[in-house]
């Protein structure tokens, strides 16, 4: 235990890293994701939604240099070893955690490229249809789809807007999380 905490002081990005993830977790609980856009309120949509938020600051992080970097790797690792953590409490084996968190690790990057690519192009719809399988494990699009789409290209353009300062210091907030059931995926832009 004491060598964690030596590692922390050393490197005040890693301590600052680790009270990050606690904001994206936090983020990720909130109840209109699973009251009003319908996500399954269980652990695989828990994970999902927890992936929305890492992926939206990483993606972030992505646009600058060295210590970005640096922090990208620390908060990817703080989600990791939440996850790792998680699945011993969920009673998981030992044997069988390196096999999920592989698992859990390749599921992200399989659907952080997705969006990533939807955003990149500003598409609504696209990410809708990510959103959909992903989450809700349907290819038509439910309109909390839809509506997580929209909160997603908020907290993207807020993030990109958030110097990077203030991502290192943990200065930022998530938008409010304003979910509509009758918005499309067309307005969702």
């Amino acid at each position: 235990m004491n060598m964690i905490f030596r590692a922390l002081r050393k490197d005040p990005d890693k301590r600052v890293a680790n009270e990050v993830y606690f904001m994206v977790a936090e983020a990720s609980r909130r109840e209109p994701f699973f009251v009003d856009a319908g996500a399954p309120d269980n652990v695989e949509g828990r994970f999902e939604v927890l992936s929305i938020h890492m992926f939206l600051v990483l993606r972030r992080l992505k646009q600058d240099g060295d210590r970005a970097r640096r922090f990208s790797q620390y908060l990817f690792d703080a989600f990791f070893n939440s996850m790792d953590d998680a699945l011993r409490e969920l009673g998981v084996g030992d044997m069988s955690i390196g096999k999920r968190i592989r698992n859990m690790a390749e599921a992200f990057y399989g659907r952080t490229g997705a969006y990533d690519e939807a955003l990149e192009k500003g598409d609504a719809e696209l990410l809708s249809a990510a959103i959909a399988r992903n989450i809700y494990g349907v290819e038509d699009i439910p309109a909390g789809a839809n509506e997580i789409a929209r909160y997603m290209m908020k907290t993207d353009q807020v993030l990109k807007e958030t110097g990077i300062d203030d991502i290192f210091k943990g200065a930022f907030a998530f938008p409010p999380i304003q979910m509509d059931p009758t918005t499309d995926a067309a307005s969702a832009k």
